[in-house]
């Protein structure tokens, strides 16, 4: 019998298609991290504590620059001068650093008038009387979360928290009727600062 051709009902099947070869896909065999970018308030929260921490830094040089500032003022009160005016602190920094030993005692002393005027007119705010509350809440949470190696410090979060004015009125105010509110902002800068060292510790390997 005579094979049919066409598309009646007696045709032959039309062979089937072969499948098309589909390229092979690589699979990394290590994904890449995922990196996670902090809201933006946050990053200006960060920006912040990190710029505190450098005026911190610079602190300790002019208490080594002018060692009379050890005697009239704590480092954080230098810190908060330099904090609210790092152009007028660094520019004493510098005339104090570059004297020569011969020119110091006739020389320094406009520096230095420079950087205790600053600490003066900035060491004492409206709630400076309440400081000891600040370390009060301070050290309480540090007595009961003891600081971890290569983190911030009791030293380190109460000197952030007092130089600057809305941190140090905002614990003010938490703590006014019960310190748990008090104790929870502390916490929650200790770990904005914790991320910022360990951030720090990375960078410089």
């Amino acid at each position: 019998m005579a094979k049919r051709h066409g598309k009646g009902p007696l045709a032959e099947p039309e062979p089937a298609a072969e499948p098309v070869p589909v390229p092979p896909v690589d699979v990394p065999t290590r994904l890449l991290p995922i990196i996670i970018v902090p809201p933006e308030e946050e990053l200006k929260e960060l920006e912040e504590l990190g710029t505190e921490i450098d005026a911190l830094s610079l602190a300790a040089v002019a208490r080594e620059i002018f060692p009379e500032l050890k005697e009239q003022f704590q480092p954080w009160q230098v810190g908060r001068a330099i904090y609210m005016d790092e152009s007028a602190a660094r520019n004493a920094l510098l005339q104090g650093a570059r004297l020569k030993d011969n020119e110091r005692a006739t020389m320094l002393a406009p520096a230095l008038d420079d950087l205790k005027e600053a600490s003066s007119r900035n060491r004492k705010p409206w709630w400076f009387d309440s400081v000891g509350e600040i370390r009060k809440i301070v050290d309480q949470h540090f007595a009961a979360q003891p600081p971890a190696e290569g983190g911030a410090t009791a030293q380190a979060v109460f000197d952030v928290l007092v130089m600057s004015d809305p941190r140090a009125i905002e614990v003010l105010q938490l703590i006014r009727k019960d310190p748990a509110p008090g104790l929870e902002y502390v916490a929650k800068v200790r770990a904005k600062l914790d991320e910022l060292m360990e951030f720090e510790a990375e960078r410089g390997k």
